[in-house]
């Protein structure tokens, strides 16, 4: 806790540009601290503390404009350019796509998405943050976790980045507070419904995730069976229903990238000397050449699949067979397999790479000045930064920043601290904690289907590490001192 919290307040104090907001989000946040008074009851509490929430908002809204019209990526080109062509892919998430249609459709920039996304995830902070305040949270661990959100570097580039991963990562997050919330509450089942559906269209991975997330909320009791099942079958009926008729009426191309992941595995086969038959060699020259392609890189899927030598079309149409080949070869030498998935776990429990490299942001300085924006002609999307020698330092900062502030591992690894002295010694029921299980479901899903190792990735994992750790490690440390407190005066 404490080398995050020391990183964060480096990345912030070590720029100039930093240290003024730094020290007025201190100075608001201890002004309230002195001014709230500590016997209002649970209600009144949750509502002077969630607006909170407004510092992180401000902190992302800032960064989109420092970077506007927003950081796109060669995949968010790729959406922008379906979305105003209505021409969808499967290739990107289309129901992520369909979520910028209408500020495509009315020429809008695409940092009226991001805002509207931070909107949303200020709603959610505020919600977690009353959660807490009801819950007994002290009011210091939410002011650190408003710091936390506010300042993290990770955060601020991925909200200003039109990601998927972002909206994916807002809506698990959001799940989590409609778990913790109480039953009684009328809007906790349709908005986590709402919330797990925008989660499975947000990434092709989103399905499993909601499956294990719904599975895991029936096992520890958190959601009654019965609820379980009312809440997968309508997800899952309207992804269904999505998938089936609407995107035949679409015509969406529904050639989905899935075959990386089996690829990248076959790919660990050949290069471990796993022995192949005839025709399964035949099928994979059809692909890319056996001898001397399907290059291999444990930790990143692009040398093999994504280079001019390997066919991504011909991919395409084998690729229930690369899926089924990567099977058999998983049973055929289940150790390259094994060697093959604990090298790609490393994303989510790592927090340094000796042997990778961790893509962050596409913002970054290249010789010919700032870049931020991907080079298109056909969407017509250029760099507006209206303070472009700041957004210069803002990259430049976040460059030379250490590995594990951006690697998910951290977070990770900040949430079971957290959950650990809490868990059966302060009191709260396990609902309250119950805003870990997405995370937990997307960390899981994360360590075995990712396809290289991108800080994106692990969006939810961080957003929620720094939405609710502060305050449990807050509960602790209050907890401790009361116990501590109370031996002193027994003694006495």
């Amino acid at each position: 806790m404490g080398l995050a919290l020391a990183a964060w307040a480096w990345a912030a104090v070590a720029r100039p540009w930093g240290a003024a907001t730094w020290l007025g989000l201190a100075a608001a946040s201890v002004g309230w601290m002195f001014v709230a008074s500590p016997a209002q009851p649970a209600a009144s509490r949750a509502r002077h503390v969630a607006w909170l929430a407004v510092v992180p908002a401000l902190a992302w809204t800032a960064m989109i404009v420092l970077f506007w019209p927003g950081i796109l990526s060669p995949d968010s080109i790729d959406q922008l350019l379906q979305a105003q062509a209505r021409d969808f892919t499967e290739w990107q998430p289309v129901g992520h796509t369909l979520m910028l249609v209408p500020s495509e459709w009315l020429f809008l920039p695409p940092a009226v998405f991001l805002m509207a996304q931070v909107a949303v995830a200020a709603g959610v902070v505020a919600v977690a943050f009353g959660q807490q305040a009801r819950a007994g949270i002290p009011r210091w661990g939410l002011v650190i976790s408003a710091l936390a959100l506010a300042v993290s570097p990770p955060l601020l580039f991925m909200f200003a980045t039109l990601w998927r991963d972002v909206t994916y990562g807002v809506c698990l997050v959001g799940a989590g507070v409609c778990l913790v919330a109480s039953p009684e509450q009328r809007w906790r089942l349709p908005a986590l419904g709402l919330l797990l559906f925008g989660a499975m269209l947000a990434r092709l991975n989103g399905p499993l995730v909601v499956g294990l997330c719904l599975g895991l909320a029936a096992v520890t009791g958190v959601l009654r069976l019965r609820q379980v099942v009312a809440l997968g079958a309508a997800v899952y009926a309207a992804l269904f229903v999505l998938k089936g008729p609407v995107y035949t009426a679409w015509g969406v191309d529904r050639k989905a990238p899935d075959f990386v992941v089996a690829a990248h595995q076959i790919a660990a086969h050949l290069d471990a000397g796993t022995p192949l038959q005839r025709q399964e060699v035949a099928m994979l020259d059809r692909i890319s050449a056996v001898q001397g392609g399907w290059r291999y890189t444990c930790w990143s899927a692009f040398p093999t699949a994504l280079v001019p030598a390997f066919d991504l079309e011909e991919a395409r149409g084998h690729r229930r067979e690369l899926m089924r080949l990567a099977l058999v070869l998983a049973w055929r030498d289940p150790a390259v397999t094994t060697r093959h998935v604990a090298c790609l776990s490393r994303i989510a429990w790592a927090f340094e790479y000796t042997d990778a490299w961790l893509y962050r942001t596409e913002a970054r300085l290249t010789p010919h000045g700032l870049h931020y924006v991907v080079d298109n002609r056909v969407l017509g999307v250029t760099e507006q930064s209206p303070r472009p020698e700041l957004a210069r330092r803002v990259v430049r900062a976040q460059a030379s920043q250490p590995t594990f502030v951006w690697a998910p591992g951290t977070y990770l690894f900040l949430i079971a601290f957290a959950l650990a002295p809490v868990v059966g010694r302060v009191g709260l029921p396990w609902r309250h904690l119950a805003w870990s299980l997405p995370l937990l479901a997307h960390a899981v899903t994360l360590a075995i289907l990712n396809i290289a190792f991108e800080s994106r990735y692990g969006v939810p994992v961080m957003f929620g590490a720094l939405l609710w750790a502060p305050g449990l490690i807050a509960l602790a440390v209050d907890t401790r001192f009361a116990l501590v407190g109370g031996r002193i005066r027994g003694q006495s």
